[in-house]
């Protein structure tokens, strides 16, 4: 019976019936060997009750020569976890870790999702979310439907599907030219060989692409079997800061991680720092700071018609502008849970991801090649080369965790999807790109940048402590874990 594979489950689907056959030597039974003659047929029921499951087993025996043709058990197939059609095998992965939730679309009410009901729609611009609770949140086992408390919020995670988009423009865009990403979900990986496909190629290549071809998107090609990314629902917050200064703090201490609205968004810390600690939040889920191709997932499938684009008119996200870097909001007083912020998030309401423009720009892994000589150009970041990250015998490949940036020094560079050159000056959002002094992205803009920010906002920096930036998260569990 065939598996089905799609299941967040190590269980298998076993609906339908297994055939065992056995052939038993027959002799005793037989006295005459050319009379054939027809056995008694027994019917015998057995009831086996294991783990809460009743197997059902009929035994039909009869004669056909010297054998018998027997067994057939029917098990009843109890999956019925929630998939959607759409999504092509890409539903969601749930560990014990993420809880599933729904967000009441009128309110923000957040209770805990039905597995087994709709609890996302693509179709229809309503992303999956879950969260991480706090310790004593576990404790208190919410029931499905039952409203999550939000102090016992640790962190809130939304889920990017894996798929393919249809290549624009293989040379930088400009502003006037914003267009619906045209987005296909499934698992498969697309091939150079196929016609209107192609593989992801490396930066400041074209590979075998071409304007109009079909390509999955390098997000999801580093991380083997990926059906797809949940990325942090917000900018990460610095756990019980108080004030706009207290929450400023270069160091590594993952138990300082939350993810939540209403928050203060954790500044003043340096890439390699930003890096460790989301590598180290959640092992088991594969946390990692958010790589600049990861960032491009999210904007192309937010400008198209699973986000914020209705019949090819597509919406501008409405920025972050809170003075206070605080997580969720669009000006001063209205955050997350207010009808008007929801216009702030990827999709236009309250499933989707926010704070990806305005707020403050947003450090992603990525590193620039270092010309013709080996290594990278590290600038201020806290790495040197003789870092782990880099070292090719680490018993870690650390290298699924960042983009790797050839040593050309404009958007000629770039690599297809991350979201730099193809989407260039989209609604006159900072256009930016990395050099030898200033060789790490920033995604987002800030809450001071006024016009200009933009969820296709670029920057360079050199990797130093900033007032004005700061990092998000990404986790990728696979089923195995």
């Amino acid at each position: 019976m065939k598996k089905n594979k799609d299941l967040p489950t190590l269980e298998p689907n076993l609906g339908g019936g297994i055939l065992y056959k056995q052939k038993p030597r027959l002799e005793k039974f037989i006295k005459n060997k050319k009379q054939k003659q027809i056995l008694i047929s027994t019917i015998i029921g057995i009831i086996l009750i294991i783990g809460g499951i009743t197997l059902y087993h009929t035994f039909a025996m009869y004669k056909t020569g010297k054998s018998f043709d027997v067994i057939k058990a029917v098990v009843p197939d109890f999956s019925k976890v929630y998939k959607e059609k759409l999504l092509n095998g890409t539903d969601p992965v749930l560990t014990e870790d993420l809880v599933p939730i729904h967000i009441n679309l009128e309110n923000g009410t957040v209770t805990k999702a039905n597995i087994e009901d709709k609890w996302y729609d693509y179709s229809n611009k309503e992303w999956a979310n879950a969260v991480i609770l706090t310790d004593s949140g576990k404790e208190k086992k919410y029931q499905d439907g039952a409203t999550i408390e939000e102090t016992d919020i640790e962190s809130y995670f939304v889920w990017i599907p894996k798929y393919q988009y249809r290549i624009q423009t293989l040379t930088q865009s400009t502003a006037g030219n914003e267009k619906e990403f045209e987005i296909k979900f499934g698992t498969y990986n697309t091939q150079d060989k196929i016609e209107n496909e192609c593989v992801a190629p490396e930066s400041g290549s074209n590979g075998n692409c071409n304007v109009g071809d079909w390509m999955t998107h390098p997000a999801f090609i580093s991380f083997s079997g990926s059906k797809g990314m949940w990325v942090g629902k917000f900018e990460t917050g610095y756990k019980d800061a108080s004030s706009i200064y207290g929450n400023s703090h270069n160091e590594l201490n993952v138990s300082k991680i939350i993810v939540k609205p209403n928050r203060y968004c954790w500044r003043l810390i340096s890439l390699y720092n930003k890096f460790y600690n989301s590598y180290n939040y959640k092992r088991n889920l594969d946390s990692h700071l958010m790589k600049n191709t990861e960032w491009g997932a999210v904007a192309y499938l937010s400008h198209s018609k699973y986000g914020t684009c209705t019949e090819s008119k597509c919406s501008e996200l409405l920025p972050n502008t809170n003075v206070n870097f605080l997580t969720g909001y669009t000006n001063n007083s209205d955050y997350f849970n207010s009808s008007i912020v929801s216009r702030a998030s990827t999709t236009g309401n309250y499933t989707g991801i926010y704070d990806m423009s305005g707020g403050n720009w947003e450090y992603t892994a990525a590193f620039m090649k270092n010309g013709s000589s080996a290594g990278y150009i590290l600038g201020y970041s806290g790495f040197t080369m003789n870092d782990t990250l880099f070292k090719n015998d680490s018993e870690i490949d650390y290298s699924k965790y960042y983009d790797v940036y050839a040593s050309t020094q404009d958007v000629s560079g770039r690599i297809l999807g991350d979201a730099t050159a193809e989407t260039l000056g989209w609604y006159g959002d900072f256009g930016a790109y990395i050099n030898a002094g200033l060789p790490f992205f920033g995604r987002g803009s800030d809450e001071n940048n006024e016009t200009r920010k933009g969820i296709f906002a670029l920057y360079p920096y050199n990797g130093e402590p900033s007032y004005f930036s700061t990092f998000r998260i990404v986790l990728s569990p696979s089923l195995s874990k």
